[in-house]
């Protein structure tokens, strides 16, 4: 088929004169597509999908016109899967993940008195410093922070990595929320607004104990409150002190297996007057071998434990100086 084209010359009446015909090729129009031509995700590397097998661009308009061999009546028809490929539900397939690179983990220096909100940075570095006046992440308003307080390491080379969060030798050390933990003599806790230390009760001999004498029986009798010092060190009752050095300094002996930590009138062991407390804040405890535990009841300001060497869990919180963070690991992120 060829398109006949004739142009015709204007001119005077008495000049009037005809031009030949030019014959021009037509265009040659693609073959119509059979269903089942063309597969989903078909294409090469680094080069997009050929949109011109779903429709063609019509010069005058601005949407696609269906090919005259679609129809919607026969739908194209799948080849059935291979018998190795396990289906899964619509949108079950995961995230994109680099397989390669290290992760990128999520640090947020948090809003006074937020959980969540604040400043939030990206560590790509394998070590992360933080400071008052050194490192990636300075702190230059908050006293009790250490020059080099604290560090986040990526520990690993390949996959599985470690996040670990390491106190720097730090003046008033470093801290993470915790919901359960092991309480050891010298170990300091962060409750409501005070610090908290297990201190064991000192070994006293017998001689030193004061010894009730009993009328005609010329033997003594140990009083109560010496009693707990002469059980073996193992089952004497150990004390929850402030580590304040002031001497309205609070004091609690752990004198019996279970103890409720909590505001005063709610039937609570051991009665803080705080306003960061919650009405019921945490229970200490004894195990069956003797290991005093306390145990963090949910509640906005939680219970905070001494660390010098951590491994991060996927969402950690902790505090240098009176900032506080929370680290998120990639595995958490999206």
């Amino acid at each position: 088929m060829a398109l006949l084209i004739c142009c015709t010359r204007h001119e005077p009446a008495e000049k009037h004169a005809h031009f030949p015909c030019e014959t021009i090729p037509a265009m040659k129009s693609p073959p119509p597509q059979k269903n089942g031509d063309f597969k989903d995700n078909e294409g090469t590397l680094l080069e997009p999908l050929d949109i011109s097998a779903f429709g063609m661009l019509s010069p005058d308009k601005t949407a696609f016109e269906p090919l005259a061999s679609y129809s919607p009546q026969a739908p194209v028809q799948q080849p059935p899967a291979p018998p190795w490929v396990t289906l899964r539900e619509k949108g079950s397939e995961q995230s994109y993940r680099p397989v390669i690179r290290p992760p990128t983990a999520m640090l947020t220096i948090l809003d006074d008195g937020e959980a969540s909100d604040g400043e939030t940075i990206r560590l790509r570095d394998q070590t992360t410093l933080i400071g008052r006046f050194e490192g990636k992440i300075t702190l230059p308003h908050d006293p009790l922070v250490s020059a080099r307080h604290a560090e986040i390491v990526r520990d690993g080379d390949k996959p599985p990595y470690r996040w670990l969060l390491r106190d720097l030798q730090s003046t008033n050390g470093t801290f993470v929320q915790c919901t359960k933990t092991i309480l050891r003599p010298g170990r300091i806790l962060i409750l409501g607004s005070r610090r908290f230390t297990l201190q064991q009760p000192q070994k006293q001999s017998q001689s030193s104990m004061h010894m009730a004498s009993t009328p005609g029986s010329g033997t003594g009798t140990l009083l109560f409150e010496d009693a707990q010092h002469a059980l073996p060190r193992d089952e004497a009752w150990p004390s929850l002190v402030e580590t304040t050095t002031s001497d309205a300094r609070l004091e609690f002996p752990l004198q019996r297996p279970s103890l409720a930590v909590g505001l005063p009138g709610y039937g609570n062991d051991i009665e803080l007057n705080d306003p960061t407390i919650a009405h019921h804040h945490a229970r200490i405890f004894r195990d069956a071998h003797g290991v005093w535990h306390i145990e963090a009841i949910p509640s906005k300001n939680g219970v905070w434990v001494q660390v010098e060497a951590i491994c991060l869990a996927k969402k950690t919180r902790f505090q240098c100086g009176e900032q506080r963070f929370l680290f998120v690991s990639s595995d958490a992120i999206g």
